[in-house]
């Protein structure tokens, strides 16, 4: 696998992009902005700092890859979310 900063995948058109989207790493700098699809299995590598100054921030964007299937208030959580409240409350308990 060869590395690629992300200032030089800047530098690429939408076709290089698409040749290059096979396994690679990215890396980045405190305060770049990555967009991917979450949708594919993505390693990222453990923080050298610990608390706060280690936190990674994220936003969820959708994108529509299908048809329009909009939710409602009876529209079930997806697991995930409940698994991650689940998971920041036990940590929150434990300080």
């Amino acid at each position: 696998m060869r590395e690629m900063k992300l200032q030089d995948l800047k530098s690429k058109s939408p076709t290089e992009l698409l040749a290059f989207a096979e396994e690679h790493a990215v890396e980045t700098e405190p305060g770049d902005l990555t967009v991917h699809d979450g949708r594919l299995w993505h390693r990222v590598q453990s923080s050298p700092h610990v608390g706060e100054r280690s936190m990674r921030r994220s936003m969820y964007v959708p994108y529509l890859t299908d048809a329009y299937q909009p939710k409602s208030e009876q529209s079930r959580t997806p697991l995930y979310h409940r698994l991650g409240a689940l998971i920041r409350r036990a940590r929150a308990r434990r300080g």
